[in-house]
């Protein structure tokens, strides 16, 4: 029981440290044999692809979709910014 007494928080602690270690032990070998397999694991030096094929349709908009899109928004930034000139000049009639 003086034994016990003297070293029984040492060997308390010892213990715990080697189960933390035992566990950590088991990770690393679970790690390493998996490592292993994907080391020793043949890889294909060459991958089969699908041939390519055209496709069925044109992929991109047509022109006149897109002129048609330039234009209107072209016309609404003009609008939008004579607008802010007629705002600006009355802005300066005011202030006269």
């Amino acid at each position: 029981l003086e034994n016990l007494a003297k070293y029984g928080g040492a060997y308390l602690s010892l213990i715990g440290f080697i189960n933390e270690e035992k566990d950590i032990f088991s990770v690393l070998k679970q790690k390493y044999s998996e490592a292993k397999v994907e080391f020793e694991q043949t890889l294909p030096y060459k991958y089969v692809v699908d041939a390519a094929f055209p496709a069925e349709r044109k992929f991109y908009p047509k022109r006149s979709l897109i002129v048609m899109q330039s234009t209107f928004f072209a016309f609404v930034i003009g609008y939008v910014l004579l607008l802010i000139i007629n705002i600006i000049r009355e802005h300066q009639k005011a202030k006269n």
